[in-house]
């Protein structure tokens, strides 16, 4: 008899741990299932997070490649802005009388059609003959500028015994030539010397650029504001 209610009572426990083994397991099932829920539902996150950092990567590359296209145009209106620019030296260049017009020359490329060229020569400029005048004035293509010439003179009225030798600029801005508006491609920009048109009788007889250095400076520039 006490042995036999022993068996019960182990029957009955066994009945029960093998009820809390499967509710146990159960909610071990419950559990992973929830947890490869988690995993999925955060895979989709970090899945869609990846998709909004590149979209937003993206938004700053464009951004920033438009920042960029804008800060190298340096022509958009009102801004103004230096295009490019070419410099040349001669050394003691010595360039006398009036039987060669052209004193120094160079080539430059110009890079857009709505720009303008601000032309720069620098040098000593002296009319050698008394009551004389020599004229310097740019070319561009074997044209003038218009709608006005970058030009400068030098007239002597003094003895040509007393030498005044003093370096000089001149400077200008070349809309276009009488050949028509300066478009984009080669130009040929040329300094030259010439008997003043004002000047009557046109005696002359120049030398530049005697004992210094003789500068010739293009640059393309923006429209102006």
């Amino acid at each position: 008899s006490t042995l036999d209610t022993f068996q019960s009572k182990c029957s009955s426990f066994n009945s029960t741990f093998r009820e809390q083994i499967n509710i146990f397991g159960s909610n071990i099932s419950s559990l992973n299932t929830s947890l490869s829920n988690q995993v999925v539902i955060f895979e989709n996150n970090f899945s869609f997070l990846n998709t909004r950092l590149g979209d937003q990567v993206e938004i700053f590359e464009n951004n920033i490649s438009f920042l960029n296209k804008q800060l190298g145009d340096q022509c958009i209106a009102g801004k103004g802005g230096l295009v490019g620019w070419l410099s040349k030296d001669w050394d003691n260049l010595n360039h006398v009388g009036n039987n060669l017009h052209t004193v120094v020359k160079l080539t430059f490329n110009k890079q857009r059609n709505d720009t303008f060229f601000r032309l720069t020569f620098v040098s000593t400029r002296e009319e050698q003959d008394d009551d004389s005048c020599s004229e310097w004035y740019f070319k561009v293509d074997n044209g003038e500028c218009t709608p006005h010439s970058i030009n400068g003179y030098t007239y002597r009225k003094i003895p040509s015994s007393d030498r005044i030798e003093m370096s000089s600029s001149i400077l200008g801005v070349c809309r276009g030539t009488s050949g028509g508006v300066l478009l984009s491609g080669t130009h040929k920009v040329s300094m030259h010397v010439r008997a003043c048109t004002w000047w009557h009788p046109q005696t002359w007889n120049p030398r530049t650029g005697f004992q210094t250095t003789t500068t010739m400076l293009v640059e393309e520039m923006c429209p102006p504001q």
